[in-house]
């Protein structure tokens, strides 16, 4: 016999059909974030932050809610009050993000949940890392020709090639 959710409130699976209604409500407030960047300040709107942010104090909760009453505080009054590090307007040095194709890339890493901090673990995951760890060097030997910081932190990751940034740009 099936065990229903009523049956067992910590069940946390979900069915093929929820969990394609809830990544298309997601999906479609994130398409309209990203389409919407263009228009959006680079510092979002802070007054009277603190007295918000004391507002969202709240104990844990006995019951889930629906994932529309998430979204809608989180999209419409969380987020615009915040910086826009992917928006045309913020040009801070490290933060960045709103990349979609990046999105998709860490949806699957979640989801897949595969551990690629050791090769023996997920050899081929792990040598596509290490590809894509690669692609920054070439990049940087092809259009600065011997920056050596360049070099050594576009390598970094691959400890075994780190000694030889140099001579590979020479």
């Amino acid at each position: 016999m099936a065990r229903s959710k009523q049956d067992d409130p910590a069940d946390l699976d979900l069915s093929p059909a929820e969990m394609q209604a809830m990544g298309e409500s997601v999906l479609a407030r994130v398409v309209a974030h990203l389409i919407a960047l263009h228009d959006m300040p680079s510092c979002g709107d802070f007054t009277d932050i603190e007295a918000v942010c004391r507002s969202m104090r709240e104990n844990v909760p006995e019951q889930g809610v629906a994932l529309e009453a998430l979204l809608d505080p989180l999209f419409d009054e969380w987020i615009p009050r915040s910086f826009t590090t992917p928006g045309p307007g913020y040009f801070a040095y490290i933060p960045g993000g709103g990349i979609y194709p990046a999105a998709l890339a860490d949806l699957i890493a979640n989801t897949t949940n595969r551990y690629t901090g050791i090769w023996q673990a997920a050899p081929a995951l792990v040598q596509l890392e290490s590809n894509n760890c690669l692609c920054p060097r070439e990049t940087a030997r092809h259009r600065y020709p011997c920056r050596h910081v360049v070099c050594v932190l576009a390598i970094a990751p691959l400890h075994r090639e780190s000694s030889q940034a140099c001579r590979d740009c020479a």
